[in-house]
């Protein structure tokens, strides 16, 4: 398999030529990922009023939306709501109607799951079976979890934990969120396990290294890595990534560490706090 280009090479290519070339693909890229993603918010837009972007397609009306927002064509227009630059409800302006038909939005209303492996997690997307969808890597939801998915510039569908301080922001922009849920193969033993940050901070006293480490592997899990600091307070700190299936693994092995005598804090790394 030929080996497509990526920013990293920008770094290594020994000629200007070399990198406007790079630069040149890559853009032509992100800008075919920006108009796929553009087209599939603007197509469920359109659906939620009754029509769709296959029906509309080279209309007068989709043109004069292009022309008024300074983009020349129709294609520029959704590259544009791909990049996040229009919102979706850009494109459905011109087809609304003071009133939708009440059976076309309870049609819409119905889920139409898809499943989609993503990091070897079960996700499903309701009515967007070919969005591609990743888990957002500043929370790392888990399997059980509240999750709420994102659509992002050009890469796809983001899914994030309804708890991720990042998504406060991101519900500034209603238009590009989209419903997903875990499928139920996602909390299945034979499921593949998440990698985890925890923070303790604890006294630093003769055995508390030991009894940490006990807590997580009596709940079936291990620390697959661990960074151990202490303070002149005899305070130490404890900054471990665990092997986690599912969010009730994860509840049960902090609850264990909270018990223990001598720990001060527990806290999940990159979401709200879960300290006692």
């Amino acid at each position: 398999n030929r080996q497509r280009p990526h920013h990293d090479w920008l770094a290594i290519v020994a000629t200007n030529r070399a990198r406007s070339k790079i630069r040149a693909w890559l853009k032509k890229e992100e800008k075919e990922r920006a108009l796929e993603v553009g087209r599939k918010l603007a197509d469920r837009e359109l659906r939620k009023i009754g029509t769709s972007l296959k029906k509309v397609a080279g209309s007068e009306e989709l043109a004069g939306v292009a022309a008024a927002s300074g983009l020349g064509r129709e294609e520029d227009l959704l590259a544009a709501v791909g990049f996040g630059k229009l919102p979706a409800t850009a494109v459905t302006a011109p087809f609304r109607k003071d009133e939708a038909p009440e059976e076309q939005s309870l049609e819409m209303n119905l889920p139409r799951p898809a499943p989609t492996s993503t990091d070897g997690l079960a996700l499903e997307v309701t009515g967007d079976a070919d969005f591609l969808v990743y888990v957002a890597k500043c929370c790392k939801p888990l399997p059980g979890e509240d999750i709420v998915g994102f659509v992002t510039r050009g890469k796809g569908v983001a899914v994030h934990a309804r708890n991720c301080p990042n998504v406060k922001n991101l519900l500034y922009h209603p238009e590009r969120e989209i419903e997903v849920r875990w499928a139920p193969s996602a909390s299945t033993s034979k499921a593949p396990a998440s990698r985890v940050d925890v923070d303790v901070a604890f006294d630093d006293r003769s055995g508390m290294l030991a009894s940490i480490s006990q807590a997580v592997s009596s709940e079936g899990s291990d620390i697959l890595k661990c960074r151990l600091r202490t303070e002149p307070n005899d305070t130490g700190f404890a900054a471990m990534t665990i092997a986690v299936h599912d969010a009730s693994q994860l509840a049960r092995i902090l609850s264990r560490l909270k018990g223990l005598k001598g720990i001060l804090r527990v806290e999940r790394r990159g979401q709200a706090s879960m300290s006692s």
